[in-house]
């Protein structure tokens, strides 16, 4: 069993050696039976993480249309009333002044 501790690329590409050792020289597979072995992935740096660090409770719902009419998706503009709300009342005020005439 591969514990956790001894999955070090070393210990990976000696236990490949020996199975490519053992499939070739106990049962006989031809060598182009056998995979050929990848070069180990190296080591990426871990990625800088900047000062902003993630906020969950930061809306994330700004997309191009509202940067396009300055819209900060950081603050909910119109004490927080919806654009559905906010032509409701537009059109209430409307329907108001022609009621009135």
């Amino acid at each position: 069993e591969l514990l956790p501790p001894n999955e070090s690329t070393p210990t990976l590409l000696s236990a490949r050696k020996a199975l490519a050792t053992t499939l070739l020289q106990e049962l006989h597979v031809p060598s182009s039976e056998i995979p050929k072995m990848k070069t180990p992935p190296t080591k990426a740096a871990p990625a800088k993480r900047t000062n902003a660090e993630f906020d969950v409770f930061k809306t994330c719902s700004y997309n191009t249309q509202s940067a396009a009419v300055g819209a900060n998706a950081t603050t909910i503009g119109d004490g927080g009333l919806s654009t559905t709300e906010r032509k409701l009342q537009t059109l209430q005020k409307k329907q108001e002044r022609l009621e009135k005439k």
